[in-house]
């Protein structure tokens, strides 16, 4: 009964079908998926105390202690889900999505080089197939200066199949307007070819107008911060064409 309530999103009727299974059955397993009908009703402190209590049963159960990582993230509580996730590491220390997280926690806590050493160790482990990491690995670099690392990990985004979209195209026009001061470095002449690059890829995409024109736009700042004014004329001319 508690998996039809779970499955079809009646998640308060499902806590009580499985507290009410585990009062009969007391069975573990039955307090894991109770946990997870509070997950979804966005009660993550209650959801991680009922994790904690089946872990001091099954310490070393992986699953469950990736479970309670996560929650104590959705509660704010950064520093104990890398602590848990470290703890995952030694068990398995090639998980990719563990890694991953880990990195976005220290990111999330302003750990920077923290951060972009675990973002680093995904991007190794997957070949550089994780294109989010690169996004956010290229926005810590933005933040502290480094606008040329910035810029490559942006190039390795355009220039993969795994497009992550309209976040990837106004953090890169972000990166490359804001921080680079030289007009004929080659970080401009980078600037202007992802752009066109980006742009290009706007033609296959079924955006609304809002989001076309806001990217148009960030194009157009691109190109003019880099001096190229009437590249960024064109710009906005479309975007007085798309209304």
């Amino acid at each position: 009964m508690g998996t039809v309530c779970a499955d079809t999103a009646h998640y308060d009727e499902g806590v009580r079908c499985y507290h009410k299974a585990y009062e009969l059955e007391h069975n573990p397993k039955l307090l894991v998926s109770e946990a997870y009908c509070w997950q979804q009703l966005g009660n993550f402190d209650k959801a991680a105390s009922l994790v904690a209590s089946v872990l001091k049963e099954f310490p070393e159960d992986y699953d469950l202690l990736y479970r309670l990582m996560m929650l104590k993230a959705d509660l704010g509580l950064l520093e104990e889900a890398v602590e848990i996730g470290r703890k995952l590491l030694e068990k398995r220390p090639d998980d990719v999505i563990v890694n991953y997280h880990i990195a976005r926690f220290y990111q999330m806590q302003c750990q920077m080089q923290e951060a972009i050493s675990f973002y680093t160790k995904v991007l190794t482990l997957t070949e550089g197939k994780i294109a989010w990491a690169f996004l956010y690995r290229g926005i810590i670099y933005d933040s502290l200066g480094d606008t040329l690392r910035a810029l490559n990990d942006y190039k390795a985004i355009i220039d993969s199949e795994d497009m992550i979209g309209r976040e990837t195209s106004l953090a890169l026009a972000k990166t490359l307007y804001k921080d680079v001061q030289d007009p004929g470095s080659s970080a401009i002449e980078m600037a202007s070819e992802l752009v066109m690059k980006e742009h290009a890829n706007l033609q296959s995409k079924n955006l609304d107008f809002f989001d076309l024109n806001e990217s148009l736009i960030q194009y157009a700042a691109v190109l003019s911060r880099s001096g190229d004014m009437e590249g960024a004329l064109l710009f906005f001319q479309e975007v007085l064409e798309n209304g």
